[in-house]
């Protein structure tokens, strides 16, 4: 369930993670308190600390793209075990009105060199703890 909140101010960048803003990393609902987060970025936009703001759109518009194209050459079976669930989520912010079509539209153009080499490790689990 998507989980993270939607901002239009550009604060905490001090604080991003490859998908979002974290609020407090040292409070995840998936981990032990005061201790950091240790779970997967994709989990980010399932969480409550998580805060996303135009300037993620780049990158997530990436990724949402990624894993449009990884069901279509991925079994089913392999599909839903690993990357549904943060389709899913995606797909809820895609949707949401939180941001415009023209806003993702853009986004996806917009993804640098760097993004996508970002949401490439990050698929690859080379962030993961």
């Amino acid at each position: 369930m998507f989980k993270a909140q939607i901002s239009r101010a550009d604060t905490n960048v001090d604080k991003d993670t490859p998908t979002a803003s974290c609020s407090d990393y040292t409070h995840s609902p998936f981990g032990e308190q005061g201790m950091p987060c240790r779970a997967s970025f994709l989990l980010c936009t399932a969480c409550p600390n998580a805060v996303i703001t135009p300037r993620h759109l780049p990158r997530l518009a990436y990724l949402l793209h990624v894993l449009q194209e990884l069901r279509a050459v991925l079994s089913p079976e392999v599909w839903d075990q690993d990357w549904r669930e943060p389709f899913a989520r995606l797909r809820h912010l895609r949707k949401a009105p939180d941001f415009t079509d023209t806003e993702w539209n853009d986004a996806l153009e917009k993804a640098s060199a760097h993004d996508r080499r970002v949401i490439d490790q990050l698929l690859k689990k080379g962030f993961d703890a």
